[in-house]
Order: C-alpha cells, then sequence, then structure tokens
C-alpha cells in the first residue's frame, strides 16, 4: 500500500470513526481524493501545492462538472488537507487559495401569453375557483409574492382608483397598480367572499372555513391549476411572467424593480 493510500485510509477512517458520518458521505469524500490521487500520478499527497490543485480543478471544469459538484470536490480535499495540518503532516493547505465557484442561477420559468391567458380564462364553476381566479389575477396583475397576497386585507385593497397596498420584505409598504381583469375578478370573489368570510375575519382571501388563507394553500390551488393546462407553475412563475411581460412592454426595468419590491 502506497502512503497516499495511507493518508487517505486514516483520513476516511477519521471520518467514520470519530466524526460518524454516513457511509454515502464517506463513500464520497473517498471517491473525491481517489480522483485526486490519480491526477498527480505518483506525487505524494503532502507535497501538493496551490498550483496542482487548480490544475485539478481546472480538469474538473474542462470535464463539465457542475459548480455544486466542483463545491463539494473542493470541501472535500479542505477536509482533508485539515486534517493533515492538524496532524502536522504538512505545513500549508493547498486548497487555501482556490476559489469556490458561485452556483449557477437559473432564471425561473415564465409563462407567455398564450399560456397566461389558458390559465386565467378557466370556467369558473365554485366560490373557490372565483377565489382562486381572483388570486392568481392579483399576482399576476400586480406582481406580488404570494406571501404578500395572503396578508392582503380588506382596507388594504381600493377598487375604486385599482390600487392595492402591500408589505414585502422587510416591512417595506408598497402601492401598486390593479388590473381591470384583476379588479372584476376580485368584485365577484368579493361577492362570495361576503357569505363565506367568519366575521372577524379581515383578510381579503380566505379558506372554505372562512378563515386566512395560507400561502402553502395558495401555493396547491395553483399547481393544480396549472396541471389542469399541462404547466407545472408556482406563484413564482406568475410574478416573474408579470415582470417579464411588463419588461417587454415598458422596457422600463427601474419601473418594473419599483413594483416588484426589489432593491436590485
Amino acid at each position: 500500500m502506497s502512503q497516499n493510500d495511507n493518508y487517505i485510509n486514516s483520513f476516511i477512517d477519521h471520518l467514520k470513526n470519530e466524526l460518524r458520518l454516513s457511509l454515502n458521505t464517506v463513500v464520497a469524500y473517498r471517491q473525491d481524493l481517489s480522483e485526486l490521487k490519480d491526477f498527480i500520478s505518483s506525487k505524494p499527497l503532502v507535497i501538493v501545492n496551490s498550483k496542482d490543485m487548480a490544475l485539478h480543478f481546472k480538469k474538473l471544469f474542462q470535464e463539465g462538472k457542475n459548480t455544486r459538484t466542483i463545491n463539494r470536490k473542493l470541501s472535500s480535499l479542505r477536509k482533508f488537507y485539515n486534517f493533515l495540518l492538524a496532524k502536522k503532516i504538512i505545513t500549508c493547505n493547498p486548497t487555501d487559495k482556490i476559489k469556490s465557484p458561485k452556483n449557477q442561477k437559473t432564471l425561473p420559468k415564465v409563462l407567455d401569453v398564450d399560456q397566461i391567458a389558458a390559465l386565467l380564462n378557466q370556467q369558473l364553476t365554485s366560490p373557490i375557483s372565483i377565489r382562486d381566479h381572483a388570486i392568481f389575477e392579483l399576482i399576476y396583475s400586480s406582481g406580488l409574492r404570494v406571501s404578500e397576497t395572503v396578508n392582503i386585507n380588506l382596507n388594504d385593497i381600493n377598487l375604486s382608483d385599482q390600487t392595492v397596498r402591500v408589505t414585502g420584505k422587510g416591512n417595506k409598504m408598497r402601492v401598486l397598480p390593479v388590473g381591470t381583469h384583476a379588479k372584476v375578478a376580485i368584485e365577484k370573489w368579493q361577492k362570495e367572499r361576503a357569505i363565506i368570510a367568519n366575521d372577524n375575519e379581515f383578510a381579503l382571501f380566505v379558506s372554505m372555513l372562512g378563515k386566512r388563507l395560507t400561502v402553502r394553500s395558495v401555493q396547491k390551488r395553483i399547481k393544480r391549476w396549472g396541471l389542469s393546462i399541462g404547466q407545472n407553475i408556482s406563484p413564482h412563475v406568475l410574478r416573474h411572467s408579470f415582470a417579464t411581460h411588463m419588461l417587454e412592454s415598458s422596457k422600463d426595468l427601474r419601473l418594473v424593480q419599483d413594483l416588484l419590491g426589489h432593491e436590485s
């Protein structure tokens, strides 16, 4: 057995017996160390330097490894060399100069105008469908977060001047325009709400038990509506679709930023 294998086995024993990590985690650590060992060939692990490490991760990038995988492997090697440092086998960690790559961000899904129409033009056959339709119209019309939507009270909505007052992140208040389709949908819902809502309930949107809706219940309802048109939809998809369509029509990034309540 090579000296490199001895170092790796000693580290693996530490993970299993002292840190008591799961078998899958230990296997992943061993695989990451084996990859490095294969890359440096016969070179001892204890004299690997930052240049060797940089070349190793460059190769992983060239092989098409994603940023999450790269970060996990970097974490594995960093812990291994910290272990050798603690044992006074080495005097510096060769991973210290390797920066963790930022995880790639994927843009949220956006519905096109026809998909939005298909979602919002479904037949309304019950009080719950009338309520859902009003919620979805308002989220899309005003670019609301689902948490902002469920927290709207009756005195926050002003249909005469078509505005809604919401409290967003950091307790920042915004007064937003309400589109004509959303206004009509809310007026229709308010007639149903007057029958359903509890006497002491101030929420605009309530459940069939007369109480304020939860974020989770709205997420479930919009997912159900989305599946009826063959789409996997969340409230954030509606909000992002609003932002995209608004930006396409107005070309005013600052306006969209203000409507969404974003700092940047």
